[in-house]
């Protein structure tokens, strides 16, 4: 299974010239997983490649689009709209 969604993160299955994003994905793709699902797959993650990955992406873009999800969802009930 890990080879598996190793393929799809490092774009195995698309044209050569998309695959020089491999390693940026990669580094994204591991600084979203949770530690167990990072260990899983065998992905080196450390402190300093932690504070890489928060520089690089701000809080609001880490959460985004549940941060979204979560404004709507306020709105709608201070509206009292439906949910769905």
């Amino acid at each position: 299974m890990a080879s598996y969604l190793m393929r799809l993160t490092t774009l195995q299955n698309f044209p050569r010239s998309l695959r020089l994003l491999a390693p940026f994905l990669v580094f994204v793709t591991t600084g979203f997983l949770p530690p167990l699902f990072r260990e899983a797959m065998g992905l080196a993650w450390s402190p300093r490649k932690q504070r890489r990955f928060e520089r690089l992406l701000p809080r609001p873009l880490r959460i985004f689009p549940f941060n979204l999800w979560l404004a709507d969802m306020r709105l709608r009930r201070r509206l009292r709209r439906p949910l769905v």
